[in-house]
C-alpha cells in the first residue's frame, strides 16, 4: 500500500514499532525517528530491507487482499465489505495515521483461529489487514508488523485486526488480533512523549542494547542451528579440555627442567628449551604506550633431525 500519511504532522503505522519498544528490527530507533523530523530528513536513507522484498511485497498485495476477503468470506454468510483506503486514516488528538493494506466491514461476527496457537478470536465490525510476505518466519508475525496493526486499531477505532502474512513454501495464514487497551495505553503515552521530544527537540537517553528475543525454533533450518550450536559447545568443552590438559603437561616438563636447573635437554627424538622472554616496552604510536611486562618462559619443542621417530 503506497504511503497515504504525512510524518512530519502524524506517526506513521510503520513506525509504531520504533516508538512501542524503542526500534524495529532493522536497527531504526525512536531517536533516528525523532531526528529525521527535527532534520527534516524524512525518508531519507532508504529502505530498510531488501528492496527486492520490498518489490515483492508491492506484487503480491493485491493477491493476499483477495486470498484474504475469500477466507473471510468463506466463514460468512452475510457479504463483506471492502471499505474505501485511498486515505490515511487520521487520529488528530494522539497525531497518529495509517495506511492500510485492506479494510474490511464484517457485519456479522465471524470465527478467526490463529495458526499457531489455535486461539480463536471472533471478530466483527471494522478490521485493518495488514499484508506482509515473509519467506524466512514461518511463525507469528515479527512484533514490528503487530505493533503496525495494533497502531491501525487505534486510527480506526477498530477491535479487531488482522495480519495476513504468506511465508516460506508459499503458505498464506492470517493471523488475529484483538484490542489491547493495556497496550494501547502504553503506546500513547510513548507517541506524546515522542511529539513532545520533537517540538522541544530533547533526544531520547542512549538506548540499551535491544532485548528482544526471537524465537529461532520457527525457522525452517531451526533443527540445523540448533545442531551447529551443540557442536558448538561441544568442542568448545573439548578446548577447554585440551587447554587445561596441555597446560599440566607443559608445566611438568618445565618443572623438570628447573629441577635439573637447565634450559635446555635432550629426551628421545626431542629437545627441549626453557627461555625466558622479556616483552619490551613499546613507545606511543595509535594506541597508548605499554609498559614493559614481566619476564615469562616459553617451552619450545623439536624434533632432532639426527633422530626419527619409531
Amino acid at each position: 500500500m503506497p504511503k497515504l500519511t504525512n510524518s512530519y504532522t502524524h506517526l506513521g503505522s510503520s513506525d509504531a514499532c520504533k516508538i512501542a519498544y524503542g526500534s524495529n528490527r532493522f536497527g531504526h530507533t525512536n531517536e533516528d525517528q525523532r531526528l529525521s523530523l527535527v532534520n527534516n530528513t524524512v525518508g531519507e536513507g532508504g529502505f530498510f530491507g531488501s528492496q527486492k522484498a520490498l518489490t515483492r511485497g508491492d506484487v503480491l498485495e493485491p493477491a493476499l487482499a483477495e486470498w484474504t476477503l475469500s477466507e473471510l468470506q468463506r466463514l460468512s454468510e452475510s457479504e463483506i465489505k471492502v471499505i474505501d483506503n485511498n486515505k490515511a486514516d487520521l487520529h488528530d488528538k494522539y497525531k497518529i495515521a495509517s495506511s492500510c493494506d485492506l479494510k474490511l466491514f464484517l457485519s456479522e461476527p465471524i470465527d478467526v483461529k490463529c495458526p499457531v496457537s489455535d486461539n480463536i478470536i471472533t471478530m466483527s465490525g471494522v478490521v485493518p489487514v495488514e499484508i506482509k510476505t515473509d519467506g524466512y518466519n514461518k511463525g507469528e508475525p515479527h512484533k514490528d508488523h503487530e505493533a503496525q496493526n495494533r497502531h491501525q486499531m487505534i486510527c480506526l477505532d477498530a477491535q479487531f485486526g488482522i495480519i495476513t502474512k504468506l511465508g516460506p513454501n508459499l503458505e498464506m495464514n492470517m493471523y488475529p488480533y484483538e484490542r489491547d487497551k493495556e497496550w494501547d495505553a502504553d503506546y500513547l503515552e510513548l507517541v506524546a512523549d515522542f511529539w513532545r521530544r520533537v517540538e522541544e527537540d530533547d533526544p531520547y537517553p542512549i538506548a540499551n542494547d535491544n532485548n528482544y528475543i526471537a524465537d529461532l525454533n520457527t525457522l525452517d533450518k531451526a533443527d540445523e542451528l540448533q545442531y551447529a550450536t551443540e557442536q558448538l559447545m561441544h568442542f568448545k568443552a573439548q578446548k577447554m579440555n585440551f587447554d587445561r590438559q596441555y597446560e599440566e603437561i607443559e608445566n611438568t616438563i618445565k618443572d623438570v627442567l628447573r629441577k635439573m636447573e637447565c634450559d635446555q635437554g635432550i629426551i628421545g627424538p626431542y629437545t627441549l628449551k626453557l627461555a625466558k622472554i622479556q616483552r619490551k616496552a613499546t613507545p606511543e604510536r595509535v594506541v597508548p604506550a605499554k609498559p614493559a611486562g614481566e619476564p615469562y618462559e616459553r617451552l619450545t619443542i623439536k624434533i632432532n633431525k639426527e633422530e626419527t621417530i619409531q
